[in-house]
């Protein structure tokens, strides 16, 4: 709970607040292509509230834009939740332009859409359409509806591409509820609503306190805060989930917000279970995964405590312009307090594009990077082939409360950061520095950015609850955690130059941690096993790889999913 905030404590009031701040925006002509993503969803706020005339305004303008998957699923979401309200005109309007909406790539074989969301939205849009309108294109319906059951059989077992993304997410779970609410086919209706929960439990263990503590693979804003987010599904999230400040939308960006809306006028209601393992909170554990559908094969940790968390995943080490793969992320009491992430990275642009101010400056990371995880340690390891020859990530002024540098001389030793919340040190193999502050729209937020220089680098963070060393100051605080760093632990950067670096380290734990790029990763000498790592596991859940069944455990109440055969079952132990 945030001290100095008010909390909305109920979902039915939640729901309002995002249906009222929908409403007050109007149509979003502002949005690309004049509310082509979007329009639909601003009709249906309309709709909740009783403006009818001004819903079917909207719905008449949205009709009219370009098409596509984003166009075709919202169109459809505001006409089969609302359609009592469309004269038979505008029915007959909806009608032809659904039917003439090709749902299919260039020879008629597939679903268009170049992204597991995209062909989501079309499938949903095939499957609803077929039934809505018999003279709906046969293969249409047909394809749409084989894609859906091949796909949801393999998500709820394997996981998907584009995993934990706070932009994509609501475009998987969107069409999905669409599905469970309109769907009369019973059989197909069954494995969405199966799905929509599955995706729900793979994000409920990440969630702590409004932020999203996970490795993403696709983000555009990889410092993701309640008061700085470009992120369509931090509303969603929020709204849900409850014990977090409201987010905040940056600059233009509050057309994000529409596509909460199916979710709070829907019959449709996510177990209770869900949130209560979202907010359960006051013990230390870890949270897994594999996605092994992402062509980097992430096998995802995340270490999270009451009050702050580290994350990071082990892959197969590809470039990819929208991946996250490393960052500690602490909570804020207020707005105030963020941005509140600390993550460095080798820039996956070029070097024309890195300039601080640019909205693209820490989007992406290389095939030149590699991350060891135990509990809240961490070293990540760079071996750099190109002219981007650095590190470098965000420090912030209102995240850190103080800061003490073990050598600002030289700039080559530890440096300790207090945020309020929790103690954090930062050391690099080669020196560090502070070349530049920089205020960026994309993250919000007066800040620095540490950086180190060298092709061949390391990074170790080490992190501790506040609680261990609460007494006094921040300065008198952190003197007493760097003290037991500079004590307690030990550093090897004398294999970081070799052909594949090499970095050891002993942590505050006395675990002992080793990693030599693309070779080897160790923990108290022996290799980290990755082969029988789990789809889904923390302390609530378990999902073996390829397993059917999926395990949910809240206090006394269970609930398991059984995949093969599309049954759910809950019980009071």
């Amino acid at each position: 709970m945030f001290k100095n905030e008010i909390l909305t404590g109920s979902l039915q009031e939640r729901k309002q607040i995002v249906i009222d701040d929908v409403a007050a925006l109007g149509y979003p002509y502002s949005e690309y292509d004049q509310g082509r993503k979007v329009g639909g969803y601003a009709a249906m706020a309309q709709f909740s509230k009783g403006n009818i005339s001004t819903g079917l305004a909207y719905v008449n303008i949205h009709l009219d834009r370009n098409k596509d998957m984003f166009w075709g699923i919202n169109v459809m979401e505001a006409y089969m939740k609302y359609k009592e309200y469309y004269s038979p005109a505008l029915k007959d309007k909806v009608k032809a332009k659904m039917l003439s909406f090709n749902i299919l790539n260039a020879d008629g074989t597939a679903l268009s859409g170049n992204t597991e969301n995209q062909r989501l939205m079309y499938a949903a849009v095939g499957v609803v359409g077929a039934e809505e309108w018999p003279d709906y294109p046969v293969n249409y319906a047909t394809i749409a509806r084989s894609y859906l059951l091949s796909e949801l059989s393999t998500i709820t077992k394997q996981g998907y591409f584009e995993y934990d993304s706070p932009t994509y997410f609501i475009h998987h779970v969107g069409p999905l509820l669409f599905i469970t609410e309109h769907l009369k086919d019973a059989t197909l209706r069954n494995m969405a609503k199966l799905t929509l929960e599955w995706y729900f439990a793979s994000i409920v263990g990440e969630w702590l306190h409004g932020y999203w503590v996970t490795s993403q693979a696709r983000t555009y804003n990889a410092q993701q805060e309640p008061g700085y987010t470009l992120d369509e599904s931090a509303v969603l999230l929020w709204m849900l989930f409850g014990d977090s400040r409201k987010p905040i939308y940056l600059g233009n960006e509050t057309n994000l917000k529409f596509t909460t809306i199916p979710f709070t006028v829907a019959n449709y209601e996510l177990p209770d279970i869900f949130k209560s393992i979202a907010t359960a909170r006051s013990t230390t554990y870890t949270h897994k995964e594999r996605m092994p559908r992402n062509s980097n094969k992430p096998y995802k940790t995340s270490y999270i405590t009451p009050d702050y968390a580290v994350f990071s995943q082990k892959d197969n080490r590809l470039a990819q312009n929208q991946l996250h793969r490393w960052g500690i992320k602490w909570v804020g009491d207020t707005y105030s307090d963020e941005p509140n992430t600390f993550f460095m990275k080798q820039h996956f642009s070029e070097p024309i594009n890195l300039n601080p101010s640019n909205s693209e400056y820490w989007i992406g990371g290389t095939n030149m990077e590699e991350v060891l995880q135990d509990d809240g340690a961490l070293i990540a390891v760079y071996n750099i082939t190109n002219s981007n020859t650095w590190i470098d990530g965000p420090v912030s002024y209102n995240g850190i409360k103080a800061t003490i540098e073990q050598d600002p001389f030289n700039r080559n030793g530890w440096v300790f950061f207090h945020t309020g919340k929790m103690l954090m040190a930062v050391r690099t193999a080669q020196p560090y520095d502070w070349p530049y502050d920089t205020e960026s729209w994309k993250y919000g937020g007066y800040q620095r950015a540490l950086r180190s220089d060298g092709a061949k680098n390391a990074v170790i963070v080490e992190t501790a609850p506040l609680m261990d060393y609460a007494g006094g100051s921040c300065i008198r605080e952190l003197d007493w955690f760097a003290e037991a760093v500079l004590t307690k632990t030990v550093v090897d950067f004398s294999g970081v130059n070799d052909t594949n670096p090499r970095v050891y380290y002993k942590a505050l734990t006395g675990k002992e941690m080793e990693i030599v790029y693309a070779t080897s990763r160790k923990i108290q000498g022996a290799e980290v096993n990755y082969a029988n790592w789990p789809l889904l596991d923390d302390p609530w859940m378990h999902q073996n790889y390829n397993g059917n069944k999926l395990n949910l455990v809240h206090d006394r109440e269970r609930r398991t999913y059984d995949f093969n055969n599309w049954k759910v079952t809950s019980s009071i132990m």
